[in-house]
């Protein structure tokens, strides 16, 4: 029921890393490229994860902006853990500080065994600084929206329909059940099968809208 603890006991096997960094000659910003591997990791609710690889890229990244966010983000939880939309606000100028090198961010194929069915996909990500007036970095705090002029994306995820139903059920079903008025009669299985039913209605209008493409076996998602 919406409210109640799930407990879960989650193991995780043969978790790897490798990567390296490097600066700049006037060392103020990073790059950074490595590596993630991940055997298994069993526990989680609807979810088993098997052979988990992928790579990571970002680079022109401000580090002096960056440490200013964190040591406001620690000063903030220190004096105010709720912090409001106000309070969030101090953070916009660090942003945009960040944004000004033209940062980007690149996930390199990722793949794994979601369920023993198989996923993979990469993501690209882009800042183009030039691409704003020195007026529209200013505006930025006021105006967020103004960054998607600079911002520039490329997506694929190739994933078996079972995985798609599967992922987007149990973000449905979630939903359905906070959205419940107390007095619900509803069950749990009731819910699970509202949230499934209106999954594999959602698959099949991104289909026809030409969103998704699938074949026998797998969907592929163009996010960009």
């Amino acid at each position: 029921a919406p409210g109640n603890e799930v407990p879960m006991d989650v193991v995780v096997r043969n978790l790897g890393f490798s990567g390296a960094a490097r600066l700049n000659e006037a060392g103020d910003r990073l790059a950074f490229s490595g590596g993630y591997s991940l055997d298994s990791m069993t526990g989680i609710p609807d979810a088993e994860l098997a052979d988990l690889r992928f790579g990571m890229r970002f680079s022109n990244f401000d580090i002096l902006a960056y440490e200013q966010l964190v040591k406001r983000a620690q000063s903030m939880n220190a004096a105010a853990p709720q912090a409001g939309p106000a309070a969030m606000q101090q953070f916009a100028p660090l942003v945009t500080e960040l944004l000004r090198g033209s940062p980007s961010l690149e996930l390199m194929p990722v793949t794994l065994k979601w369920n023993g069915q198989p996923f993979d996909g990469d993501l690209r990500l882009g800042f183009n600084a030039g691409a704003l007036s020195e007026a529209e970095f200013e505006a930025l705090s006021a105006n967020p929206a103004l960054a998607l002029a600079a911002l520039s994306g490329k997506g694929r995820i190739a994933v078996s329909s079972n995985i798609a139903a599967q992922l987007l059920g149990s973000v449905l079903r979630d939903q359905l059940a906070q959205n419940l008025p107390p007095d619900s009669q509803l069950t749990a299985e009731q819910i699970a099968q509202g949230a499934a039913a209106q999954a594999a209605m959602t698959i099949e209008t991104l289909v026809q809208q030409g969103m998704l493409e699938t074949s026998d076996q797998l969907g592929d998602v163009l996010l960009a």
